[in-house]
């Protein structure tokens, strides 16, 4: 299919996961020769809506087809109304009501919103990333459906370990994190603490992660704290460790959520969020206990992925295995031509 791809933003352009993991299986084209436009929305502090671009959209009446990343994870758990975020009108071209969350005191980004409920018509079919299980979506006038963060087709080359060489890994658990997320930080402390009380090596640098592997200990836990101007192959020790935790950050869904399960067996902190393909408590993971507004239980949620480690091998190898099999869906190749592509021609196709 051809496609006009835009963020209707004046100041950036289509984000670079969007134009390696997704624009790639489309022929990119003007607006005037595509089968429909791609709307793909991410929030920008310095946003500047493209009224020019705009323009020409409504003008041509060709389909239009969003991807909605915006984000509501970390902080939106730690304020009063946190919850409303799982029940709030925030779809754009129907309703956006949903309180806080900032956007609208943004006078651009309202005129995005603005804009793009003048142009319902054209809208065909909305893809979102932080798509909640308790809102009713069959109001909306056009489907919507989960969107995630897909793997590069690279991933295509990982090979599931047998049970043999997966519990000889190394490393017990990997939390590798950024500063985006509260729940990451108190986190980070109780698997300090949890390491104390076990009597767990720790690497909370490279450095001593190296020498703990090269010294053969089978009994460590890695605890990094990077940033993203910080980040490291992490794949190389993804594959040496048994489980990953995977914490919701500035918004929910992140890219470990899938480089994380085609690893080792990996956490989920899945808040009521629906996924194109599920992920399944204790069948290809391990969904972190949470409150009625979905902080994270930390002293429960270590104490099961324990439990996991030591109590019950079988059930914890069997998480790894059903986990790969999961991401494997969510390789870019086969999500956006088996997942995405069908849905968005099911929806532009004439009548």
């Amino acid at each position: 299919m051809k496609t006009f791809a835009t963020s209707l933003d004046v100041n950036n352009e289509v984000c670079s996961y969007i134009t390696s993991h997704h624009l790639p299986y489309y022929d990119e084209t003007s607006i005037d020769d595509c089968d429909f436009i791609s709307v793909h929305l991410r929030f920008h502090f310095n946003y500047e809506f493209d009224k020019k671009t705009y323009k020409r959209i409504v003008q041509s009446q060709k389909p239009i087809v969003i991807f909605d990343y915006l984000e509501y994870g970390d902080p939106a758990w730690h304020e009063e109304n946190a919850y409303s975020y799982l029940h709030g009108d925030r779809v754009f071209g129907y309703k956006w009501t949903a309180p806080t969350g900032c956007m609208l005191n943004y006078p651009e980004f309202v005129n995005l919103i603005n804009g793009l409920k003048a142009a319902q018509p054209q809208i065909k079919c909305y893809f979102m990333r932080e798509m909640s299980k308790l809102y009713d979506y069959t109001q909306c006038p056009f489907p919507v459906y989960p969107i995630d963060y897909c793997l590069a087709d690279k991933a295509l080359n990982v090979e599931i370990q047998s049970k043999e060489d997966y519990f000889k890994r190394q490393i017990k658990i990997m939390f590798n994190w950024g500063n985006t997320c509260v729940d990451r930080r108190i986190m980070q402390w109780r698997l300090y603490k949890y390491c104390v009380d076990k009597n767990i090596n720790i690497a909370d640098t490279e450095e001593q992660l190296k020498r703990h592997l090269a010294e053969k200990s089978s009994n460590i836990i890695c605890l990094f704290h990077r940033d993203y101007h910080e980040r490291i192959d992490i794949n190389q020790y993804y594959a040496q460790s048994k489980v990953i935790i995977d914490v919701g950050g500035c918004g929910v869904k992140c890219f470990r959520n899938t480089q994380s399960a085609m690893y080792a067996a990996s956490t989920k902190h899945i808040c009521n969020l629906q996924f194109a393909y599920p992920w399944e408590d204790m069948f290809n993971c391990i969904e972190l206990k949470v409150t009625d507004r979905n902080e994270i239980l930390l002293k429960e949620s270590i104490n099961k992925i324990h439990k996991c480690l030591n109590s019950d091998k079988d059930r914890l190898y069997a998480i790894y295995v059903n986990g790969v099999e999961n991401a494997r869906n969510y390789i870019s190749k086969t999500y956006i031509n088996k997942y995405v592509n069908p849905r968005i021609y099911e929806n532009i196709k004439p009548k």
